[in-house]
């Protein structure tokens, strides 16, 4: 076939051009690449296990010496930095893939600053609602 073939002749004689391998064909027409971005979530997955592990009120390393000791310290404490570098790479790939315009960059810190103030209200006021300052 034509287009699995680095070149072929079409019935006139002419070569046709170069076709593109179909993993570059697919990517690019939805966009991104969901095994890429279940390994994204992975890595979320990863980073909220090391965080569950380190910086939480529970002492791992007062639990015995067996093999529940060993998943929290190895597999969810470990994988929270392996977890971060994956998070990251995939997301700088992600953003360097784009055209970069300071108008377009402007804009995203714009909707950024945005969200970031309508969160921050929402919290204060579920905080202010049901766990606010207490009268005596």
């Amino acid at each position: 076939m034509i287009g699995e073939n680095s070149q072929g002749t079409s019935t006139n004689g002419a070569h046709t051009k170069h076709s593109v391998p179909a993993h570059f064909r697919t990517q690019k027409a939805e966009g991104r690449n969901s095994s890429i971005e279940l390994l994204r979530i992975i890595a979320m997955f990863m980073i909220l296990a090391h965080h569950f592990i380190v910086h939480n009120g529970y002492d791992v390393l007062k639990l015995l010496l067996g093999p529940e000791r060993i998943f929290f310290q190895l597999i969810m404490a470990g994988g929270g930095k392996v977890g971060v570098v994956i998070f990251f790479s995939i997301s700088a790939w992600f953003f360097l893939d784009r055209e970069q315009t300071i108008k377009s960059n402007l804009k995203r810190v714009w909707i950024m600053e945005r969200e970031l103030l309508f969160w921050s209200l929402a919290f204060v006021a579920f905080y202010l609602m049901f766990d606010g300052p207490t009268t005596a």
